[in-house]
């Protein structure tokens, strides 16, 4: 009766889902007719920073208020996911350029059936074009063999937009690579002065001497020596190709491998690679799982001509529907599908799976219960390889690989051109996807909890809010915990998932031998599998053994002392086009290393890349809120040389700001994010100290919250008068190898500096009242384990008599400190906690610009930081971006200041400022 009932929802939930779409869906087919969208060097990068915020810009949108994060992962991997397109570059203009891999796509047509959901649910105007097709590629899982023309030393198209002066698609830098320790980075670059710097790009700097510009053009390597021959050599000397296995190579499972492993495969049970074949509808088998699905057979003809006509295959072939972590490279369908399957799970036995087999099982074997956690995330490519790659006596797992470029990734080259069809990545995703399936049934009760923050969260140092154990650090751990994950039974449901693809007839699947069940043989291949992960899996987590990504065990523990520094900053980063086009692009991976730094997001940081000619923005503030993206456009800028004048700039600068604060007063913003200014300096710039100081002293008097700092590779201390901490505002860029290596202190610095606090209207003595007060509050919303810093300075207090200062905790509880002679308040100075949700913490001050005497007066710092108490009330507003964020508002009352008298008060960071540019303008 309770398989019964199993069956019966099954079944039920399966009729309200979408039918298996047997040819890719038109709605996906767009991103590869559309040659914009789908040239591979303009696409948004594939990372999970980017994954998360274009899922945030759904879970914004009004339809999906009311969503559930299982339902929203489920929504979108209908709308999105369709594992094995290969698309081609150079198809003719009346056909897709795509065609269809069959192992991939028969393997998600298993996981298809058992993830229920509804692609028209997703709401459309939600994302743009570009969006949506980044989320199909992110989702979609294939590898690629095919050899792009630009790898096979002849360009098949022109990669130089002709509309611009530079191409916009030429991030292939600071390659990132996985597990391989002697691949040798073959883009640094010398300055002209002979310091070691790396722009990493993988193209050339051609100069034209007549017109004294600097050029940008592809680097295209000679038919003699193409770049696949290249990547070759880069190749770790002891990645094994198939052939290179000896023949008796042991397959013995680790000591620790499960007790009811069957024993290895029999020799004679090895199925040996076959020659090139072809399938009934006549597709063509290549040895690399190429060719159209059984539903393409009225294209098959052009593709099989197509292929002929491709006969090079890349030596690195591409792995797609992977995105770029912290925690190594992953899969991202099966993470998502496995929050799906766990979100509502499903159970089938093979004989409602499987209508029309083209190979029998036995009827035993027809009555095995397929379970959708275990099937949609690891179990199907541990299914899959041992199919198609373990009879072969080929690799059953990895390849890892490497990233054109880690700021901007978007293509991931395995290691090897010979792969398992469980490679590094897919690993990895499949793990973490079957760890949070496993743990739906806690998460998805809870309404807080949202599919960006889970992803965002696991995807982190700190681990899931609640039961932080669950980080992608530790997933290696996790797997090995028998009481997490049951080796047993993903042993039991790989074999079920590999008899289901074998019944359906998937290309490449082994021959039972006569007289033997198929479920034996392929369980003697499933095996296998797992012996080789766990063979993987026990060297990494040896002490003696590198990875690629920095391992934790456990539940996260919250560090001793401060809290790390996250004041959020509004940043303008000034380029020097006063130098060469490879400082250009170093300048410009700086700048996208500094977009990844800083945590740029709705009510985050925000940044900008301006001229250092006059100040013109290249990408302004609003561009957008989603940091992977900034970090991209940033490194596609298609920045010249140019003139440097630093006082314009600032100037051009001074007066965008005031137009920002204008409209503050109209909108009562009471707070701001700190507003700075980067100059990066590749030389002296003595000759301009004079109009500096005019500018600077203009800018200090209008606006003195506003910080400077400079990034510099000359003398720091021609620039100590211009900045009002030397230490932290000055960064010297010459003890950095690559300059984007700076963007970790940078980002550090910048979040020690207090962001704005402020009453707009305090000038006005006509409606500055308590009633006038009222209207502006700040909300803030502070990160786990960090702190805020702000500043209100005396020009919003001068004539205050009594200003009471307030904050109130909405959502979590945190810690309020104040000083007027630190700018970092803490311990041992003015600090109050707030005790239960929805405390009032009040500070009063005095006078507190001591009887309008201007000297006395100073800026009031206050910081803010969670507290050590769990108050049980996540963050559950859409404004949050995670639940154990802390919710908290600032108001005020007393807070006045005279217009006369103000306008001739400088601060005493300007009166600091005037002291040393004297100085400075004066010493001989």
């Amino acid at each position: 009766m309770k398989v019964l009932l199993i069956i019966t929802i099954f079944a039920a939930t399966a009729w309200a889902s979408d039918p298996w779409p047997t040819r890719i869906p038109d709605n996906l087919a767009l991103c590869y007719v559309n040659k914009t969208i789908s040239d591979r060097f303009r696409r948004m990068p594939n990372s999970m920073e980017n994954l998360v915020a274009l899922i945030r810009k759904v879970e914004a949108h009004p339809d999906t208020a009311l969503w559930t994060m299982g339902k929203m992962a489920s929504t979108l991997i209908h709308r999105f996911r369709y594992d094995g397109i290969i698309d081609i570059p150079d198809a003719g203009p009346d056909v897709v350029p795509v065609v269809n891999e069959r192992a991939e796509s028969d393997k998600y047509r298993l996981q298809w059936r058992l993830v229920p959901g509804i692609a028209s649910d997703f709401p459309e105007s939600s994302l743009t074009m570009e969006e949506k097709c980044s989320m199909h590629w992110m989702l979609s899982y294939t590898v690629n063999h095919t050899a792009r023309a630009d790898t096979r030393g002849t360009v098949g198209r022109s990669l130089i937009d002709t509309d611009s002066e530079e191409s916009e698609g030429h991030e292939h830098h600071h390659t990132e690579h996985h597990g391989t320790e002697d691949v040798k980075d073959k883009d640094s670059q010398e300055t002209s002065e002979g310091d070691a710097v790396e722009h990493e790009h993988e193209n050339s700097i051609e100069e034209n001497r007549e017109s004294g510009e600097n050029k940008e053009t592809p680097m295209v390597e000679s038919a003699e020596r193409t770049e696949d021959d290249v990547m070759e050599e880069s190749v770790a000397e002891d990645a094994v190709e198939p052939e290179d296995v000896p023949e008796d190579a042991p397959e013995d499972a680790p000591e620790d491998a499960p007790e009811d492993a069957p024993e290895d495969v029999q020799e004679d049970m090895v199925e040996e690679p076959t020659e090139d074949v072809g399938d009934d509808n006549g597709a063509v088998d290549m040895g690399e799982d190429y060719g159209p699905s059984d539903d393409d057979s009225s294209d098959t003809s052009f593709w099989n001509r197509k292929r002929r006509q491709t006969d090079a295959i890349a030596a690195q072939p591409l792995e797609v529907g992977v995105v770029h972590t912290k925690y190594g490279t992953v899969a991202a369908g099966p993470v998502l599908a496995g929050i799906a399957a766990g979100s509502e799970p499903q159970s089938a036995p093979l004989k409602d799976l499987i209508k029309d087999p083209a190979m029998e099982i036995s009827e035993s074997s027809m009555d095995r219960i397929v379970e959708s956690i275990w099937v949609a995330t690891l179990a199907a490519d541990i299914a899959q390889t041992s199919l198609l790659r373990t009879p072969k006596k080929m690799e059953s797992f990895g390849p890892d690989g490497q990233w054109n470029c880690s700021l901007c990734p978007r293509e991931y080259k395995l290691n090897t051109r010979e792969h398992s069809m469980l490679t590094n990545a897919e690993f990895y995703g499949g793990v973490d996807g079957l760890l949070m399936a496993k743990r739906m049934a806690t998460w998805d009760t809870s309404s807080y909890l949202k599919l960006s923050a889970v992803l965002e969260m696991y995807y982190s140092e700190t681990g899931i809010h609640g039961d932080t154990k669950y980080r992608a650090c530790n997933r290696l751990y996790n797997y090995r915990d028998d009481e997490i994950i049951d080796q047993a039974m993903l042993k039991e449901q790989s074999l079920n998932a590999a008899l289901v693809m074998y019944s359906r007839g998937i290309d490449g699947a082994p021959t039972v031998l006569p007289g033997v069940k198929p479920a034996d043989q392929i369980g003697q291949y499933v095996n296998t599998t797992m012996n080789a992960i766990f063979s993987f899996v026990d060297g990494y987590l040896s002490s003696s053994n590198d990875v690629d990504f920095t391992q934790c065990k456990g539940a996260y523990t919250q560090p001793t002392g401060e809290p790390s520094p996250a004041t959020y900053t509004d940043l303008t980063f000034v380029i020097d086009q006063n130098t060469d086009a490879v400082s250009i692009y170093s300048q410009k991976d700086l700048a996208s290393a500094l977009a990844l730094a800083l945590d740029i997001q709705l009510g985050g940081s925000r940044m900008e890349v301006v001229s250092s000619k006059d100040g013109t923005p290249f990408l302004d503030l609003n561009v957008t809120r989603n940091r992977a993206e900034l970090a991209c456009s940033i490194s596609s800028l298609p920045i010249g040389n140019s003139e440097r004048r630093v006082a314009d700039t600032l100037d051009r600068t001074r007066s965008r700001i005031l137009t920002e604060r204008s409209s503050e007063k109209a909108n009562k913003i009471a707070g701001a994010n700190k507003r700075s200014i980067l100059f990066f300096v590749t030389s002296s710039i003595s000759a301009e100290k004079d109009r500096i100081k005019s500018v600077l002293l203009k800018m200090l008097q209008e606006m003195p919250d506003v910080h400077i700092m400079f990034a510099t590779l000359a003398s720091p201390e021609e620039l100590r008068p211009f900045v009002a901490n030397f230490d932290r505002d000055i960064i010297r860029m010459g003890q950095f190898t690559k300059y984007y290596e700076a963007a970790p202190e940078i980002a550090k610095r910048l979040a020690t500096v207090g962001a704005r606090l402020s009453y707009p209207e305090c000038k006005d003595l006509s409606t500055s009242s308590n009633t006038t007060e009222a209207k502006y509050v700040y909300t803030g919303f502070l990160n786990a384990h960090t702190v805020q810093y702000f500043r209100l300075g005396p020009e919003n207090f001068y004539s205050s008599n009594e200003l009471y200062l307030r904050f109130k905790s909405m959502y979590g509880l945190a810690r309020y400190c104040v000083s007027t002679t630190k700018e970092r308040p803490g311990t041992g100075d003015n600090c109050k906690s707030a005790l239960k949700a929805g405390d009032t913490i009040e500070f009063k001050f005095n006078q507190p610009c001591g009887k309008m005497v201007p000297n006395f007066c100073t800026n009031i710092y206050i910081s803010v930081a969670p507290a050590s108490i769990d108050d049980n009330m996540p963050c559950s507003e859409k404004d949050c971006h995670t639940p154990d964020q802390v919710k908290f508002t600032f108001s005020h009352s007393g807070m006045r200041c005279s217009g006369a008298v103000a306008g001739a008060v400088l601060s005493h960071l300007t009166l600091v400022l005037a002291v040393l540019m004297t100085w400075f303008l004066n010493r001989k």
